[in-house]
């Protein structure tokens, strides 16, 4: 009967006759089997009813509801529990003395899963949207019968996740419980005195997402409540039941290993609810290992913890990692058939000589920032399924750790990473500037960290605890409540490792007298990350190489004694997917900021295919940002993790689309985003190659070191391949290293390189790859002929479009515009970037393109070697020139003209076309334009010098055939190659020859633009 009755919740909410009728069969069958004189009445008033059917649809809901709602209450007498998943009455209101019930919802769920409310229609660029959205006071009621056979049982309402609450049995008010209005936890209360039994009670929960009397404002700027991720939702999720148990129970079990790993503290928690004392004893077992019993004596009304200190594992009790796995399950009896179990891990995780250990190996955190992004359904997931689904797409990215920035998951989350193998960071509710700083604060805080100890103490993957995101704590408050705090987490449960805060004043204070580590983006002035707002940061400041790493700063951070992890690193953007994605938001929230990019997108006329185009290029830059960042912290010597920002697209705080996984948790469909690529440098092994730089010239010899960096298992030992191929794959040099022992836990170097690069004659780009037993790592590297300056043949090279300039063009020449890459001389340019724009661009701050498009099959690149996107052999073009403001550069029938290397323009910026070169066909003639300041450049850097010699080869050759023109070359003059203003901009225009010879022919190219 049970199985029939959950088959039906399972479908639609429709009823039917046929539906009814089947209820009512079961039902009579049970009122034969019901012994209580109460509920025998109920069964048979329910039985009178139903003997006239109604007719109504919403009549039949209504009374199958009743009936199936009885059912449950009889059968559950026998059973610990009873499910309130189901239909209840709304209103959208306090609940005081009563109040009107409106509407119905289906729990668990919440308003914006319910479609409750007005519709939400406000356009933001800078986040998702939800479709409903309500705060305040909620008040969710059902109507429930509460059998006889309950009486003399303890109940209580358990919440698995909801925000503040409270709960009224026939009007009356239950008091809160300890655990109420803590929103990581579930919330339990004792109802045992309130409920009329043998009758129909009336049970009204109030959720009130306001969090007044809380710590509001921390609260809903952090991940746990904001509208920027998961969304400040209203309702109950997860677990929803009434308890049904023995008056003298077991409320808690908890189970931490000893520093042996021998042996286990146990702690249950035992509540005697009766009305006399209760003697017995708890029995406390392992599968393989001797049972042990402990006296229990609690008075009546006493609610006691017994603990058991060395509780003896089995003889040969498996150890837990991100490697190996194996889980436990601790059962705590009473004699009264009570009883609890707890799955545990045996791990040691610590903070043990400046290093995280575990298990005595040295661990390196290998992190991703999950910012609770959840659009379809605005909220966590409360099932293993999805969140395992999540958590192994991480694994398969290389990730091993999670920080939770300011929230804590549900049990769903942990028992998932107990599974995979996943080191857990939660991190309080909060986000502001004064953490802990009155007693609002500090009462619900404190109380917020040590419900999480308690609630989620059995998994073994729950390894650190922060108190939230960039705080600030005001004066004396860091070291007064903020360590204190520490100290006190650390005595109650010293299996786990503390911090009062991630990123702590943007890394301007020492680490707190308690702290187990620090986590921040800087010590001081000196930084361990590559990129920062304003495109600060070596990846974009630097000549690339890859010898960069933090020693600096792990000198300093050595001396206090604490394993250092970066935080929040990357944050690359990638170009928004408006091809696959915008179709996958079917649920409660709507991506109309990528609704207002597609339609600035198809008003300035760019077609799907450059979209795509733009995606997968600046994709593949975005992973060349975290390839340079990550092995940096690997190169680093004492470094102990890495933790990103991020592997997933963050939905909000302007847009900020930074991730190889979309919102949905899944890898984006482009190449660039492939987990096998990624994790060939992210990973427990990794091969890495320290160089000097990336371009050489064939008169140098290639040198560098090759390195191990050994987080796996143990120690290796063998020797290190490498493997030197062309772009046809063709193998230039190979070789091993000597073999070695490469400790685990730290950096090793393998053996040097030193490869000759004489016998190279044209420009080439070849790929390094490095192998060992357990990893391989790649590198693309660049040789160009060593030489002086190209002579120009045919070409007319000039800084100003000056009057040989427009006579040569004017008689069928070609001329190489090459002008200053400064504002002065291109008034309508952008300063260059090398690497995408930094976290959202809709924040003006964060100034910023999203790299460089190119065709590498076009003949200019025959003696330039290039993929489609930007990669080190750019950097200077990139970071030096000045992309071009090309949107008024069109021909009559406004066709835009394509540029040769287009600067692609953020997805949620100005959409401008740029370009560092395009070629245009000018009276008889034909130009090129180049804003890459090359003539400069090319006398310190061999690839700037390669470039410009490419550009002129391909101009004096048969391939330079500019299709762009503002009419038919028959009769095209040097005036016409130009169009008019749009929407009140400047119009971009090629000047015809007397107008600039007005300008005595000295004229910046700059000023092409009026």
């Amino acid at each position: 009967m049970a199985a029939a009755r959950e088959a039906f919740a399972a479908k639609a909410k429709t009823y039917t006759r046929a539906d009814l009728q089947a209820l009512t069969a079961e039902l009579r069958t049970l009122a034969g089997q019901i012994q209580s004189a109460g509920d025998k009445t109920a069964a048979a008033d329910l039985l009178e009813r139903a003997a006239n059917p109604p007719a109504e649809r919403e009549e039949i809901q209504a009374m199958y509801t009743e009936m199936h709602d009885f059912i449950k209450s009889v059968e559950a007498a026998g059973e610990r529990e009873y499910g309130l998943s189901g239909r209840w009455d709304l209103a959208l209101a306090a609940y005081s003395g009563g109040v009107e019930m409106t509407d119905k919802v289906s729990l668990p769920g919440t308003l914006d899963t319910n479609k409750k409310d007005a519709y939400h229609a406000k356009q933001d660029i800078s986040r998702l949207s939800r479709r409903f959205t309500y705060t305040g006071p909620a008040t969710y009621q059902k109507i429930l019968y509460i059998s006889e056979d309950w009486q003399g049982k303890s109940i209580s309402l358990y919440m698995e996740r909801t925000r503040q609450t409270r709960v009224f049995i026939n009007g009356t008010e239950v008091k809160a419980p300890d655990s109420s209005n803590i929103l990581p936890v579930a919330q339990q209360y004792d109802i045992t005195a309130a409920p009329r039994f043998g009758q129909y009670n009336a049970i009204a929960i109030v959720v009130d997402n306001s969090y007044e009397g809380l710590p509001a404002n921390g609260i809903s700027n952090s991940h746990m409540a904001t509208d920027e991720t998961q969304t400040n939702w209203n309702g109950i999720l997860g677990a929803f039941k009434l308890q049904i148990r023995d008056k003298v129970r077991i409320d808690g079990l908890r189970v931490y290993p000893n520093a042996d790993l021998k042996s286990v503290k146990a702690e249950a928690d035992i509540a005697n609810t009766s009305r006399a004392a209760y003697t017995g004893k708890l029995t406390v077992s392992v599968a393989g290992a001797a049972k042990r019993e402990i006296d229990v004596t609690l008075a009546a009304g006493e609610t006691k913890t017994f603990t058991m200190t060395d509780y003896a594992m089995p003889a040969d009790v498996k150890l837990w990692s991100e490697f190996k796995r194996p889980l436990y399950e601790l059962t705590a009896a009473l004699g009264n058939g009570e009883q609890a179990t707890a799955a545990f891990g045996m791990r040691s995780f610590r903070s043990e000589n400046a290093s995280f250990t575990i298990n005595g190996g040295k661990a390196f955190l290998r992190s991703e920032a999950n910012c609770a992004v959840f659009p379809l359904t605005g909220y966590a997931p409360m099932d293993e399924a999805g969140r395992e689904k999540l958590f192994s797409t991480y694994k398969a990215y290389g990730v091993n750790a999670v920080r939770f920035h300011s929230w804590c998951p549900p049990e769903a989350a942990f028992r998932a990473a107990d599974r995979l193998g996943l080191y857990l960071q939660p991190e309080l509710s909060c986000w502001e500037g004064s953490m802990l700083g009155d007693e609002t604060r500090r009462s619900y805080y404190t109380r917020e960290a040590f419900a999480i100890l308690k609630a989620y103490a059995n998994h073994p993957s729950f390894v650190m605890l922060t108190f939230g995101n960039e705080l600030g704590y005001n004066g004396s408050d860091y070291i007064d409540q903020g360590d204190k705090l520490v100290k006190a987490l650390k005595e109650k449960d010293p299996t786990r490792l503390y911090a009062p805060g991630s990123n702590v004043h943007f890394g301007g204070l020492d680490p707190s007298p308690n702290a187990d580590f620090y986590t921040a983006e800087k010590y001081g002035s000196t930084a361990f990350r590559g990129s920062f707002g304003g495109l600060n940061g070596f990846f974009n400041q630097s000549y690339p190489s890859s010898a960069e790493n933090f020693d600096g700063v792990m000198e300093q951070m050595n001396k206090l004694g604490l394993p250092l992890f970066s935080f929040e690193v990357g944050q690359y953007q990638v170009f928004p997917d408006l091809l696959t994605e915008p179709e996958q938001y079917t649920g409660v929230l709507e991506a109309r900021n990528l609704a207002i990019v597609q339609e600035r997108l198809t008003e300035k006329g760019y077609s799907a295919a450059y979209v795509k185009k733009a995606i997968e290029a600046s994709g593949m830059l975005s992973r060349l940002g975290y390839k340079a960042e990550i092995e940096a912290a690997l190169r680093t010597e004492g470094m102990d993790g890495i933790s990103l920002l991020g592997i997933q697209d963050f939905t909000g705080q302007g847009t900020a689309l930074v991730g190889m996984m979309n919102a949905f948790g899944d890898p984006k469909p482009y190449d660039f985003a492939g987990p096998a690529a990624f994790s060939s440098f992210f990973a427990p092994v990794v091969p890495l190659l320290e160089t000097e730089k990336f371009c050489w010239t064939s008169g140098e010899t290639l040198t560098g070191r090759l390195l191990l960096s050994n987080y796996g298992q143990g120690d290796m030992t063998g020797a290190v391949s490498y493997q030197l191929t062309d772009q046809e794959g063709k193998v230039f040099c190979e070789g091993q290293t000597e073999s070695a022992r490469f400790a685990q836990g730290g950096l090793t170097g393998a053996g040097r390189l030193s490869i000759p690069l004489d016998s190279i004659r044209k420009a080439t780009q070849l790929k390094l790859e490095i192998t060992c037993e357990q990893g391989k790592n790649s590198y693309n590297l660049w040789v160009y002929p060593d030489g002086k300056q190209t002579g120009v043949g045919e070409v007319y090279v000039t800084e100003y479009l000056d009057e040989l300039a427009l006579q040569l063009l004017e008689e069928g020449g070609r001329v190489l515009l090459s002008p200053k890459a400064s504002k002065t001389a291109l008034p309508e340019s952008r300063d260059g970037r090398f690497s995408t724009a930094f976290w959202s661009t809709n924040d003006k701050t964060q100034p910023g393109s999203m790299g460089l498009l190119m065709d590498p099959d076009h003949p200019l690149f025959a003696n330039f070697p290039t993929d489609y996107h930007t990669d080190y052999q750019w950097w200077a073009m990139s970071k030096l020139g000045r992309p071009m403001v090309l949107d008024s550069l069109t021909n009559p029938s406004g066709q835009a003209i394509e540029p040769l290397i287009t600067v692609i323009d953020t997805g949620f910026g100005e959409l401008e076309r740029l370009g560092l070169l395009y070629e245009a066909a000018v009276g008889e003639g034909r130009l090129m334009v180049s804003s890459m300041g090359l003539e400069e450049l090319q006398h310190d850097y061999p690839e700037a010098r390669a470039l410009r010699s490419a550009i002129l080869a391909y101009i004096n050759s048969d391939d330079f055939d500019p299709r762009f023109s503002g009419g038919s070359r028959a009769d095209q003059r040097p005036g016409q190659c130009r169009s008019g203003r749009r929407e009140g901009k400047p119009g971009l225009q090629v000047q015809g020859r007397q107008a600039l010879l007005r300008r005595k022919h000295r004229e910046p190219a700059g000023r092409l633009r009026q």
